[in-house]
């Protein structure tokens, strides 16, 4: 047998750039590199070769994947070095191989389970043959078949967090597992007060609450939620893993929690621990849309990063849109035919969506085209030809703003059917009860950009985009909201919303002609084109000082996985001196809370006293602007119980105000106006009072009830167990108050008590109030029976129903600036507005005189 002579390669130049005339197997459209994209490569040449970490930045549409790869295949050459390609998703990893392919060069794709890779191919990886491609998960575990890479590439890496992150953190849903899901937080629940426990039974899929076990409550439950997990996922692979790798650390970790899911995860990805990634000589982080408040650094845990961008490509956007806003039309039959006709109109469309829920609700109002011959599409991501080859298909996909890239002919229509947010509970907690949202404001707005990218895919391409959600066709028709946007799109939208004196034909029409791509289109896309060049895009200001923390976080989370207590709360001291953008009040709150607990666990310990108030300080500082937040004035203060009480009480009542506005719905007023005329018009009849008294309570956030039995009271208004029971004497045949009448209305404590369908609470207070028009009582009630008059309250009813009306003109107008999504701002501002105008429990009870005071003022 003769012996095989491997010819040496061709030597290799000094710079990738020059590679491309070597890769002979190249597709003959592969002819050159454009001038950027030369002058990057360029760049990477005399920076970055020897840098551990460089960000490799071109928009989508400019050929980045062609630049990346020629620098994995020129290191692959020249150095003999292993090469590691990842991407988010299968379907990312299948587009990058067959890119790889008409450019000549040499890849194996890895996907699916790892015992089904083949030999062969892991050995032309391990020999530095070809360049290995797969996604994050299969390097981001505890196991990687990928443990020696000499380069590590991360394509799409601002999308790649929930994969990265998924590697330390466990999720117990309660639809897999509710004897699980119920098991943690009853070992958890005397650490919760009323309002905590109510996220638990808030399951209004549109508006689901998050709140947060804090780190020191979470620290005395570690030995007994430790033995109750270690027995829980073993067995259970996934949550087994991701259990493994915080397990030593849980006391450190955050404990995240909803109506339906629990999470326990690191602030950040601990990713300096995961030698797999670490060890590289270099990773190189591909982005077609970066993050300029530090979100890359977060989320890989990097402290130190060359970044190569180049300004010569100018073709900001991707390709052009013609923006379609339905809620422009005049009714919602208008709104439904026209997206019918559009659909029939286009062929082939896609849907985005943020959830499964409202995939689901899309479907089903889809559905009947199915009898038309159109096919609908739930899961292309590993092949999408089906779609593409289909000539009448629709596509919904549940939260997938990038990745699944639809070009050219393959689609020309995409709904818009929900803005992208908080992608899992701690960015929820984070937005919503801390009001820490200015760090996911530019996080919103990339996945946002992304999503128009889709069907736009190169500079020359087009499609129309129709924003079915009206949260959506809000935050772009919002001139500050849109000013942040690159120039081209807000041309593009200001045109779309030019066009709402349109009628369904002429929109069909429109399309039509974007379809043609002929002269019409072309005239409206020079417009657009001009428009964009009067127009300024501003920078959120905050994102400097956002960018300028990222790196003390990362140390700050170093610091605290590995219990080194008095280094974190240095970071956090840091941190908090370089927060001083006044949009950033609620990150500042964020960072003063991970101060508390940085001092709370240094105290731990130490045992040092001092920490101990130090620690409280921070906390009230986090109390003080994170308003709601219940635990925190308990952490602040051993002593401050009534604060808390009062505090727990006013979230209860603005949570169950949520939750009616939104069961009365808040895109028209069907539903909500005819409730408070009904209520108003009740509260003006005897016959009618008593109803439209338990309705007023419910509308203004009390749980209220009303039974006709025996000796029950009229409406009775609940709060986490403090009862303000009602006598209803609007019917009183004198100005004279009868002893019968107050020993009947004192037998209403004692009837609440001995009656369990009260409540669901454990009942705390009952404070009894008596509504009548009388002014007067016997003086022999005075003088004989003064114990009994100090045992209720009295409310004129002229002024209850002046109140009443106060209450429902409140409640009005806070429903007009209503939040899709939980806000801290508004929550706060409810909060406010309901102490004002004395309609919380605390105001409701200073504000009226016992029953001795007030008769014995209107005798004398």
């Amino acid at each position: 047998m003769a012996f095989k002579i491997i010819s040496s390669e061709t030597q290799i130049s000094e710079n990738p750039k020059e590679l491309l005339k070597n890769l002979t197997r190249r597709s003959p459209s592969i002819q050159a590199l454009y001038g950027y994209q030369e002058k990057l490569l360029d760049e990477y040449s005399n920076r970055a070769i020897d840098k551990t970490n460089v960000i490799l930045q071109l928009p989508t549409g400019s050929g980045k994947t062609l630049v990346a790869l020629l620098i994995a295949e020129w290191r692959r050459r020249k150095y003999k070095e292993k090469i590691l390609y990842l991407c988010p998703t299968n379907q990312l990893v299948s587009q990058v191989c067959k890119q790889a392919k008409t450019y000549g060069i040499d890849v194996v794709s890895f996907t699916g389970k790892k015992e089904n890779y083949q030999q062969s191919d892991l050995n032309q990886f391990i020999t530095s043959e070809a360049i290995a491609v797969t996604n994050y998960s299969s390097l981001f575990n505890i196991n990687p078949q990928f443990k020696n890479a000499d380069i590590i590439f991360c394509d799409d890496a601002h999308s790649a967090d929930q994969y990265i992150s998924s590697m330390w953190t466990l999720n117990i849903s309660k639809s897999d597992d509710k004897e699980a899901f119920d098991q943690i937080i009853n070992i958890i629940k005397n650490s919760l007060s009323e309002s905590s426990q109510s996220v638990l039974t808030n399951t209004n899929n549109s508006y689901r609450d998050v709140d947060h076990l804090p780190i020191p409550y979470l620290y005395g439950y570690e030995e007994e939620l430790t033995q109750y997990l270690d027995s829980y996922c073993e067995g259970k692979k996934p949550l087994r893993f991701s259990w493994n790798t915080i397990r030593e650390h849980l006391s450190t970790c955050l404990f995240f929690y909803s109506s339906d899911s629990i999470q326990i995860k690191p602030l950040i990805s601990p990713t300096w621990t995961h030698k797999p990634f670490t060890e590289a000589k270099q990773r190189v982080y591909i982005s077609a849309t970066l993050s300029l408040g530090g979100d890359l650094e977060r989320c890989f845990g990097i402290t130190e990063c060359e970044s190569l961008s180049h300004e010569d490509y100018t073709e900001s956007g991707v390709g052009r849109h013609l923006f379609m806003f339905p809620q422009m039309l005049k009714t919602t039959e208008d709104q439904e035919s026209l997206e019918i006709s559009l659909i029939k109109e286009a062929g082939r469309s896609i849907y985005l969506s943020p959830s499964e829920n409202r995939s689901e609700k899309i479907h089903t109002e889809l559905s009947s085209l199915q009898n038309t011959g159109f096919q609908i599409f739930t899961n292309i991501e590993k092949d999408k030809e089906l779609f593409t080859s289909s000539s009448r298909a629709i596509a919904i996909l549940t939260n997938r703003y990038d990745g699944i890239d639809f070009p050219n002919e393959d689609c020309r229509l995409m709904f818009i059917d929900g803005k992208p947010q908080a992608t899992n509970l701690q960015e929820r907690f984070l937005i919503h009860r801390f009001s820490a949202s200015s760090l996911y404001n530019e996080r919103i707005q990339i996945r946002l950009l992304q999503a128009l990218g889709r069907c736009t895919r190169s500079s020359n391409d087009f499609a129309c985009v129709v924003i079915k959600d009206q949260d959506v066709f809000d935050y772009l028709a919002d001139p500050n909201k849109r000013k942040f946007l690159d120039t081209k799109i807000q041309a593009e939208i200001e045109f779309g919303l030019e066009q709402k004196d349109a009628s369904i034909k002429e929109y069909i029409n429109n399309f039509s002609l974007l379809k043609a791509n002929e002269r019409d289109w072309e005239q409206a896309t020079n417009h657009i084109l001009t428009r964009a060049n009067s127009l300024q895009q501003e920078n959120r200001q905050e994102l400097e000082e956002l960018k300028s923390i990222a790196k003390l976080e990362i140390t700050f989370q170093e610091k605290l996985w590995s219990r080194d207590y008095k280094e974190a709360l240095m970071q956090t001291k840091k941190i908090l001196g370089m927060l001083k953008n006044s949009e950033l009040k609620g990150y500042r709150a964020t960072w003063n809370y991970f101060a508390g607990v940085s001092s709370w666990l240094l105290h731990s310990q130490s045992g040092d006293s001092q920490i101990l108030e130090c620690s409280r300080s921070y906390f009230t500082e986090a109390k003080d602007i994170a308003i709601g937040v219940d635990w925190l004035i308990k952490l602040s203060s051993d002593d401050n119980n009534q604060d808390a009480i009062s505090n727990d009480l006013a979230m209860a009542q603005v949570l169950k105000i949520e939750e009616t506005i939104t069961k009365l719905g808040i895109k028209h007023d069907g539903n909500f106006t005819p409730k408070v005329q009904t209520i108003a018009k009740g509260l003006t009849n005897l016959e009618t009072f008593e109803n439209a008294h338990k309705e007023l309570g419910k509308i203004i956030g009390f749980n209220a009830d009303k039974v006709e039995k025996l000796g029950s009271p009229d409406p009775w208004w609940d709060l986490n167990g403090y009862f303000l029971v009602f006598e209803d004497h609007l019917g009183a045949n004198n100005n004279t108050l009868s002893l019968e009448k107050i020993r009947q209305l004192l037998t209403h404590e004692d009837w609440i008590r001995s009656n369990s369908q009260a409540t669901q609470a454990p009942i705390k207070e009952v404070i009894t109030i008596l509504i009548s028009p009388v002014k007067e009582i016997q003086k022999e009630i005075l003088d004989r029976h003064p114990l009994l008059l100090e045992k209720f309250y009295v409310w004129d009813s002229d002024e209850f129903k002046i109140w009443a009306q106060r209450c429902l003109d409140f409640i009005t107008e806070i429903r007009t600036n209503f939040p899709l999504q939980q806000s801290h701002i508004w929550r706060k501002n409810v909060i406010e507005g309901l102490s004002n105008r004395n309609m919380n429990m605390q105001s409701i009870i200073s504000q009226l005189p016992k029953a001795s005071a007030y008769f014995r003022e209107k005798t004398n």
